[in-house]
């Protein structure tokens, strides 16, 4: 069965109403085995296939008539379903961890990359999912930036996921307040304790003055200028 046909499957189903394929698919697991178990396979499938392959990775002939980016894009939005939908059922498996290995660890290109990244910005833009932010940051402080090496070929794409989920936590722990003008893409930032009080502000100052990004140092010491020259106390 196709992601797609399955996907649609998944939307259209009321599981609590079904005890049977609540246990099969939920309780089981099934349904997040079979995801991840698709995605393993796929990204196996185009690594063989890929192997002397010097073109861009969207030229590649696959089975399917999507390119790469369209493969892994496609699944990304089958997690955002099983995600919003409470589906998620594997408790030793979290799907931020699962997508990170799949796609930073275990990446085809860059491409699988930037993808992760955006994954990552457009689920904490549509969820309010505090425990999953936590999640996130953790993933960040754990692994992503765990030393210097990391931080500095981290892209633009990674620093505004951190920013992102930076941004939210303090918020709701009441330590900063921020909007976006939208007219002016520039951020509004209030903060109601000290910078080093910030949940990650250590984490946010590695990535700045680590980084090789140029696209990175300069948002991000607009931001840390924002934070210092606007702290209430």
């Amino acid at each position: 069965m196709s992601l797609k046909i399955l996907l649609k499957f998944v939307i259209e189903t009321d599981f609590n109403t079904d005890v049977d394929l609540h246990t099969l698919l939920i309780k089981d697991s099934y349904l997040c085995k079979l995801y991840c178990k698709n995605f393993n396979d796929y990204i196996s499938y185009v690594k063989e296939k890929s192997k002397n392959w010097t073109q861009d990775i969207d030229l590649l002939p696959l089975n399917s008539c999507f390119s790469h980016t369209q493969n892994v894009q496609g699944r990304l939005e089958f997690l955002n379903t099983l995600i919003n939908q409470n589906l998620w059922s594997l408790s030793d498996v979290q799907p931020i961890d699962f997508l990170y290995n799949i796609l930073i660890v275990n990446s085809i290109c860059e491409k699988d990359n930037l993808e992760f990244y955006e994954w990552v910005k457009r689920i904490l833009k549509r969820s309010n999912n505090t425990d999953l932010e936590e999640k996130i940051f953790t993933l960040f402080s754990s692994k992503i930036c765990k030393d210097q090496r990391s931080c500095k070929s981290l892209s633009i794409q990674a620093f505004e996921s951190y920013l992102k989920v930076f941004l939210n936590l303090n918020q709701a722990k009441k330590k900063l307040k921020f909007s976006k003008i939208a007219r002016e893409n520039k951020l509004e930032i209030s903060v109601f304790c000290t910078p080093e009080e910030l949940l990650g502000f250590e984490i946010l100052w590695k990535i700045i003055f680590e980084s090789f990004s140029n696209d990175i140092m300069n948002k991000g010491i607009e931001i840390v200028h924002d934070i210092f020259t606007v702290t209430y106390f």
